[in-house]
C-alpha cells in the first residue's frame, strides 16, 4: 500500500471550533486497502470524505447508517460504499480495514532487546558524543513551575510507554530558558480558547537516549533518535505536547495518540475528524508563533528555534533538582498486606506445600490446588488466616477437615475463617483450589508472572520468574519472605508434546488420556515460594556430576533440544564454578535437590535447584560485559550470577525484600570471586573495580521495611564493591573465606535479617563495621578522602559520610609507602618528608574517592 502524506497550508487563522462527528461515524472513519490501493474515510466539516491514494477527496452521501454514495465523478463512479464489521464494499470490490497501529491505532509498544533496569545502570556512565563549537550556557528550568496551567504526564516516568519501561525517577519536564518562556507565553494564549498545555516530554538525559537505542529492535531503530548524534530533547531544546480541556482537565482528541508509529501521526494528515484536526492545528500555531517548529512526522514533537545554540546534555534529573535521592513512594495498605508478618500469618509456620497446577497454553490459564500443611505457634485470631493469591486469579473453594470453608477478599489476600480450633504445637492443613488466566510478565523475570511464547522453531515454550511481584501471581500460598517450607512437591501438568523441568528431582511422570502429561518434582529442603518454578517445552536431558566437598553431587542440564550441542560446550563452565564457590562460599546447600540448568525464554533467575538459564549461550551479560574490562567476557554471566544465588539468596535468605542485598550484592562479590579463580586475585579486584561504573546512587539500598519495597538497584555492584572493601579492611584472605563460608554454615536453609549477617562479619572480622554498613547501604554518598598537604603535613578527613564515620583506608604516600590510615571526620595530621606527598593514591580496592584541597 501506498501511505498518504499531504502537505496541508495551515491557514492564517483558524476557523470557527467544529462540532465533533455523530458518535456512528467514529468507526467508519479509517485507511481501507483493495489490492495495491488506499481508501481513506475522514470526516470534513460535517461530511464523512473518501480519498484514494493521493487523488482529489470527495463527499460521500449518507443513504442509511452505514451506506453510503459515491459522486459519479469521484474515482469509485457514484458506488454506493456499505459499511461492514471489517470490510467496505463498493460495487464489485471489497476494501479491507487496515490496522494501522495497535488496536487500529495506539501508542507504539515494542519488546526491549536488552533488559531497561541494566541498560540504565549500564549507558548512565557513558559519556556523549563529543562537539565541537561555542555553544550557549545550559539553563534548564521547568515550564510548570512558571505557568500553573501547563501540566505534565511525562511518559518516561512510569511504564506508559513505547518500551514499557520507567526511565526518569520522577515526573518533571525540563527546557532551556528561552523555550520554557516561549511555551509560557503560547500557554497563555491558550487559556483565552479555553485549553491548557499537556508535556510528555521535554529535556532528556543523552543516557536515556541510549537507553531508547540500545532496547530498541535493530529494525525498530528508524523510530528513535541515534545516540551518536545525540537529540534535540538532549540538548533541552525539544517538548513532546498535546492540549487539555481547561473545564474538564482531560486531553483533547488528537488525530492520532501519543508517540504513535502510524500515518495518524503525520503532523499533517488529513485523516480523523474536524475537530481533531482544528485542535492539532490550534496547538500547532499556538507553538509555531512562539519559535517552534513541528516535526512533520509527529504532531506532538515541536524544537525551539535556537536548539542548534545548545550542547548535547546528559545532566540527570536527580541533580537537576538537587537532591541525589528522591523517594516519593506512597505506600499502601496493600503494600502492607503483601510485605509484613500481619496477624493473619503471624500464628502459623508453613511446613510443606503440595502444589498442582494443570496449565492451558491454549487459552494461557491455570488451574489447580496447594494444600498448605502448618504449625500453629499461637491462637488464631480473630482476622483468621492470610493466603495470598493475586488478581486476576481466582480461589474456588477452601478445605479443612473435609469441610468447605468461608473466605473474604482483600485485594490480593484472602482472610480465611476457620472453623475447628487452632491449638498450639499442632500441626493442620488446609487445601486452596484456584483457576485463571496469570498475569502475563511482558519483560521477564523484571515484569513478574508467567510467559507464553514459542521457541524459535515454532514450538510452545512457558516459564514463570516472580521475584518481588511474589510466588502468589500464579499460586496461592503464605508470600511472605520470613516463612519456607520446609520441603515442597510440585506437580505441572501441561500438554504431552511439553516437558515439565521444575525445582528439585523428578519423582515421576504420568501420561494422561486428555492429551497432557504430569510431572511430580519434589524438593527436600526449605525453599523460597519466589523460586518455585514452571518451565515448560520441547527440552532435552543431559547429565553430568562433580565430587564435590559433600559428596557426588548431580549435574542436571535441561536445553531446548536443537541447542544441545552448543549447551554442552557452554555449560562445561558449570563445574570449575561450582568448584570456586564451594571453596570460597562452603559445599553446595542442595546436594539432596541437585543442581539443575534450565533454558528459559527469559534472561535468567536463581530458581532454587533449577537454575533459569537464558543468556543465549553467550560469555559475559548477553554479550556485553558490565564491569568494561573485557574480564567479564570470560564467563557466562548468567551461569555463575545466577547460581551464586544458590548460597547466596536460596541457602541465606532475606526475611524482607528491604535486605534483598544479601541477595544481590554477595551475588555481584561472587563475579569476582569468580574472575579471581580463573584468572586471578588482581583480575577479580579489577573486575571488582571496573563494575562501579554501573553505580548510580539514585536512591538508597535498603528502602522501607514490611510493606515489600524495592530498594536501588545499586544493590549488586554499589554492595559488591562493599563487600570487596570489607576485605581490603580485614586483609586477610584466610580470615574473609572463612567469614563466607561461616556465613553459609552458620544460617545454613534459613531466613535471616540483614542486621544478623552485618553483625555476623563484625564479630567474625574482630572489627567493627556498622558504620560501614550504614554508608553504602543506607545513603547514596560515596566516601570521599579529603587532604591536604602544606608545611610538611598531610591533613586528612572523611566528608560525604554519616556520622561516626571511622573506616580505616590504604594510602600510598610518596616517601613514606603504603600506609593504613584511620580517618574520621575531624581533621587528622601525618608527617610527610616528600614535597611529593601531596601526590598520594588511595588504593582502589577500596571503594571511596579522594579529593585535594589547596
Amino acid at each position: 500500500m501506498i501511505l498518504l502524506v499531504l502537505l496541508l497550508q495551515l491557514p492564517d487563522s483558524l476557523p470557527a471550533k467544529p462540532a465533533p462527528p455523530p458518535a456512528v461515524w467514529r468507526a467508519l472513519i479509517g485507511a481501507y486497502a483493495s489490492g495495491p490501493e488506499t481508501l481513506y474515510i475522514y470526516e470534513d466539516r460535517g461530511a464523512l470524505v473518501m480519498l484514494v491514494d493521493s487523488g482529489a477527496p470527495a463527499r460521500l452521501a449518507q443513504a442509511s447508517e452505514s451506506v453510503f454514495t459515491s459522486p459519479a465523478e469521484g474515482p469509485l463512479g457514484g458506488s454506493s460504499l456499505v459499511f461492514r464489521r471489517n470490510e467496505i464494499q463498493a460495487g464489485s470490490r471489497a476494501w479491507r480495514h487496515l490496522q494501522l497501529g495497535p488496536a487500529d491505532g495506539g501508542q507504539l509498544r515494542l519488546t526491549p532487546v536488552q533488559p531497561v533496569a541494566e541498560l540504565l545502570r549500564v549507558d548512565r556512565a557513558l559519556t556523549p558524543p563529543a562537539e565541537s563549537g561555542a555553544f550557549l550556557m545550559p539553563d534548564l528550568v521547568e515550564p510548570a513551575a512558571l505557568d500553573a496551567s501547563i501540566h505534565l504526564d511525562i511518559r518516561y516516568a512510569s511504564t506508559n510507554n513505547f518500551l514499557g519501561s520507567v526511565f526518569y525517577s520522577s515526573a518533571h519536564a525540563f527546557l532551556q530558558r528561552p523555550a520554557a518562556l516561549a511555551l509560557v507565553r503560547a500557554a497563555r494564549a491558550l487559556r483565552a480558547r479555553g485549553y491548557g498545555l499537556l508535556i510528555h516530554d521535554a529535556y532528556r538525559p543523552w543516557y536515556v537516549t541510549k537507553v531508547f537505542w540500545d532496547a530498541t529492535p535493530p529494525a525498530s531503530r528508524w523510530l528513535v533518535a541515534d545516540p551518536a548524534r545525540g537529540s534535540k530533547h538532549n540538548r533541552g531544546a525539544a517538548v513532546d505536547i498535546t492540549l487539555y480541556d481547561l473545564a474538564t482537565r482531560r486531553p483533547v482528541e488528537m488525530p492520532s495518540t501519543y508517540d504513535e508509529a502510524t500515518p495518524r501521526a503525520q503532523a499533517d494528515f488529513p485523516g480523523g475528524t474536524s475537530l481533531q484536526r482544528w485542535h492539532r492545528a490550534l496547538l500547532r500555531r499556538a507553538l509555531e508563533s512562539q519559535g517552534f517548529t513541528v516535526n512533520p512526522s509527529e504532531w506532538w514533537h515541536f524544537d525551539f528555534r535556537d536548539w542548534a545554540r545548545y550542547p548535547i546534555l546528559n545532566t540527570p534529573f536527580e541533580e537537576l533538582l538537587g537532591t541525589a535521592v528522591q523517594d516519593t513512594t506512597g505506600y499502601t495498605h496493600a503494600d502492607t498486606l503483601r510485605g509484613s508478618n500481619g496477624p493473619g500469618r503471624a500464628w502459623w509456620d508453613v511446613q510443606f506445600y503440595d502444589l498442582h497446577a494443570r496449565v492451558n497454553p491454549a487459552d494461557s490459564s491455570i488451574t489447580g490446588w496447594n494444600g498448605i500443611t502448618y504449625r500453629v505457634l499461637q491462637a488464631s485470631p480473630a482476622a483468621g488466616m492470610q493466603i495470598d493469591l493475586q488478581v486476576p486469579l481466582e480461589v474456588d473453594s477452601i478445605v479443612q477437615d473435609r469441610r468447605t470453608l468461608r473466605y473474604r477478599r482483600d485485594g490480593n489476600a484472602f482472610f480465611i475463617a476457620l472453623a475447628a480450633r487452632q491449638r498450639p504445637g499442632e500441626q493442620r492443613a488446609i487445601t486452596v483450589w484456584y483457576h485463571g488466566k496469570p498475569h502475563i510478565g511482558r519483560r521477564l523475570p523484571w515484569d513478574g508472572g508467567f510467559t507464553f511464547t514459542q521457541d524459535s522453531l515454532g514450538h510452545r515454550w512457558i516459564a514463570t520468574a516472580n521475584e518481588g511481584v511474589g510466588a502468589s501471581i500464579w499460586w496461592p500460598n503464605k508470600d511472605y519472605l520470613a516463612d519456607e517450607p520446609d520441603s515442597q512437591r510440585i506437580s505441572i501438568t501441561v500438554p504431552d508434546s511439553m516437558i515439565d523441568v521444575s525445582n528439585g528431582r523428578l519423582r515421576s511422570t504420568k501420561q494422561n488420556k486428555d492429551g497432557t502429561k504430569t510431572y511430580e518434582w519434589f524438593v527436600a529442603s526449605p525453599l523460597n515460594n519466589y523460586d518455585v518454578t514452571i518451565n515448560a517445552g520441547l527440552y532435552t536431558h543431559f547429565s553430568d556430576t562433580l565430587a564435590g566437598e559433600a559428596g557426588k553431587l548431580s549435574l542436571d542440564f535441561w536445553p531446548l533440544a536443537y541447542h544441545v550441542d552448543t549447551a554442552r560446550s557452554q555449560f562445561k563452565q558449570v563445574v570449575p564454578m561450582l568448584r570456586c564457590f564451594e571453596y570460597w562460599f562452603g559445599p553446595y546447600p542442595w546436594y539432596a535437590d541437585g543442581y539443575k540448568l534450565v533454558e528459559t525464554p527469559h534472561l535468567g533467575m536463581e530458581h532454587q535447584s533449577a537454575i533459569a538459564y537464558g543468556n543465549h549461550y553467550l560469555n559475559g551479560y548477553l554479550g556485553r560485559d558490565l564491569s568494561r574490562t573485557g574480564l567479564g567476557l570470560q564467563w557466562d554471566f548468567i551461569i555463575v550470577h545466577e547460581s551464586a544465588h544458590e548460597w547466596w539468596g536460596n541457602n541465606i535468605s532475606a526475611q524482607d525484600h528491604a535486605d534483598m542485598w544479601l541477595h544481590e550484592s554477595f551475588a555481584n562479590y561472587a563475579e569476582g570471586i569468580y574472575t579471581e579463580c580463573q584468572l586471578g586475585k588482581t583480575a577479580g579486584a579489577a573486575y571488582m573495580i571496573g563494575a562501579r561504573a554501573g553505580v548510580r546512587n539514585d536512591k538508597p539500598i535498603i528502602p522501607a521495611f514490611g510493606v515489600n519495597a524495592q530498594g536501588s538497584g545499586d544493590m549488586y555492584p554499589k554492595g559488591g564493591n562493599m563487600l570487596h572493601t570489607i576485605r581490603a579492611i580485614i586483609d586477610d584472605d584466610a580470615k574473609w573465606r572463612d567469614i563466607l563460608r561461616g556465613l553459609n554454615q552458620h544460617f545454613r536453609h534459613q531466613t535471616v535479617t540483614g542486621k544478623q549477617v552485618e553483625d555476623f562479619i563484625t564479630a567474625q572480622a574482630g572489627i567493627d563495621l556498622s558504620e560501614v554498613f550504614a554508608q553504602y547501604l543506607t545513603t547514596t554518598k560515596i566516601p570521599v578522602f579529603e587532604y591536604r598537604v602544606a608545611g610538611g603535613t598531610l591533613s586528612y578527613h572523611w566528608v560525604d559520610v554519616i556520622r561516626g564515620f571511622d573506616m580505616p583506608v590504604r594510602v600510598n604516600i610518596p616517601g613514606l609507602g603504603t600506609q593504613l590510615l584511620h580517618p574520621t571526620e575531624a581533621w587528622q595530621t601525618l608527617p610527610v618528608t616528600s614535597p611529593k606527598a601531596g601526590d598520594l593514591t588511595v588504593d582502589d580496592n577500596f571503594y571511596v574517592s579522594a579529593s585535594r584541597q589547596p
